[in-house]
């Protein structure tokens, strides 16, 4: 028995000596002792500035003019969502906890809290001539909260991470950015030049995006005009319009001057990336959340595309501002093959849209009409005329979307000559007219033209009607 209570004794006292041992290891940390504290209240338009300085970043004043918060460096006003946060902050001067009030209790701790070096420290000044400094440190665990500290008071508060999420950023952040918001449903031309330039690119809607009405951007049908001038792939082509509508600008660096441009390493314009967007309809919220639709005019949006900035940024020089946005968000321009984006399937055409069709001595005319059977109801029905007599509609449909599933084989040679066309088909579809041709490429494969330009190969014998 006496060695049983010896080994419990040791096995206690192993346990105590280690978590000593690992509350010693731990940064110090004060006991709560009680709820809630007002500290200061105020009404917004009591205080008159407040002087951030940060951990990394640039120092900053803010000055409170008729309740609207403006950046005294550049003297221009913060957008209003962030101004209204950050006189939140103070109106009241709220603590979520009260650590201690025994300064003996930290004061030689401040590392522990991040309060050494604060995240923020933030200086008031009120109407009354009263000025506050408040520290604000690193996150308590677990808590989501903060520590802090206010000049002329002995107590450790925890504060809302408000207190830090107000404050702590590139004050650029703070300025109002005039979104540019290009719309998919309304662009009609992507050109993309080089420094020097020269096109890169340019993709233009094949339809001229008839779209006074409002089309979806899923039923434009594009074309490439440089390098080569052949019809786009709608889904490989597709990521670039996504790209465009969801561009965002990022903080306003300054104004878009040759010296700001200097100073911001943006010396030289690395792309210019112009967006034409007709006139037309665009949807939107109205305030109760309807949706609305909005009337918007002819536009090019020209924007300016910096080298990136040696991490995942690059500038941009937008309407005489130079703005930074995230690298990937228009990738496209200097990572995008246009090659890779080209129509694959020759006749990629829905039938349903063919008004026209033509191979060999053969011409069809397409017409559809509704069927009523009933005085409001009806159905389409699509009459084929093959040389001017009707002919079988079903089996017209069947063999042309035979055609239209039909993909090439691979990339002819950019120094490609065709000897001569072996087979044509032209197609006339709303306002547009596609002609495919044949010619002979080698003994196994045809080239496939499409209105006169070869770029792809086909197996022989792979386009049949």
């Amino acid at each position: 028995m006496l060695a049983v209570a010896l080994l419990f004794a040791l096995a206690a006292s192993g346990i105590g000596f280690y978590w000593a041992k690992q509350r010693e290891s731990q940064p110090y940390r004060a006991v709560w002792e009680s709820t809630a504290a007002y500290i200061r209240k105020a009404e917004a338009e009591d205080i008159l500035s407040i002087s951030v300085t940060l951990r990394h970043l640039e120092p900053y004043l803010l000055i409170n003019r008729s309740g609207q918060l403006w950046l005294d460096s550049i003297q221009e006003p913060l957008d209003t969502f962030m101004s209204a946060a950050a006189l939140s902050c103070f109106t009241p001067l709220y603590a979520s906890q009260t650590l201690t009030d025994d300064p003996d209790a930290y004061r030689h701790h401040l590392d522990d809290f991040g309060l050494a070096d604060p995240a923020a420290l933030l200086e008031v000044e009120y109407s009354d001539g009263e000025r506050l400094s408040i520290w604000v440190g690193d996150e308590a665990p677990d808590t989501g909260q903060r520590y802090m500290l206010i000049s002329e008071d002995h107590r450790l508060y925890l504060c809302q991470s408000q207190m830090a999420d107000a404050f702590v950023f590139d004050y650029r952040l703070f300025l109002a950015v005039d979104q540019p918001r290009p719309s998919s449903e309304r662009i009609d031309r992507v050109t993309v030049y080089d420094a020097a330039g020269g096109m890169c690119f340019e993709y233009r809607a094949a339809d001229a995006r008839e779209i006074s009405g409002g089309a979806e951007a899923d039923d434009a049908r594009f074309n490439l005009l440089h390098p080569v001038c052949y019809p786009v792939d709608a889904e490989a082509f597709k990521p670039v319009l996504t790209a465009l509508d969801n561009f965002v600008l990022g903080p306003r660096q300054a104004e878009d001057t040759p010296e700001n441009r200097m100073a911001l390493g943006f010396g030289v314009t690395e792309y210019v990336l112009s967006v034409h967007e007709t006139a037309g309809f665009e949807r939107a919220l109205s305030p109760d959340g309807a949706v609305t639709r909005e009337t918007r005019g002819e536009r090019t949006l020209v924007i300016e595309v910096g080298a990136v900035t040696g991490d995942i940024s690059r500038y941009v020089a937008v309407g005489g501002y130079i703005y930074k946005i995230n690298n990937f968000q228009l990738s496209f321009v200097y990572g995008l093959d246009p090659y890779s984006t080209l129509l694959r399937k020759p006749f990629d055409i829905p039938v349903e849209d063919v008004r026209a069709f033509e191979h060999g001595q053969d011409r069809y005319t397409l017409l559809r009409e509704t069927q009523q059977y009933a005085p409001d109801e009806g159905f389409p029905v699509m009459k084929v005329y093959k040389n001017g007599v009707p002919d079988d509609g079903e089996a017209f449909d069947a063999r042309f979307r035979s055609l239209a599933d039909v993909t090439v084989s691979g990339r002819l040679p950019e120094d490609f000559v065709p000897d001569g066309v072996t087979d044509k088909y032209v197609i006339t579809a709303g306002s547009e007219t596609r002609e495919v041709t044949l010619a002979e490429y080698d003994s196994l494969h045809d080239a496939v033209g499409i209105n006169g330009i070869y770029v792809f190969y086909i197996i022989k014998g792979g386009l049949t009607f």
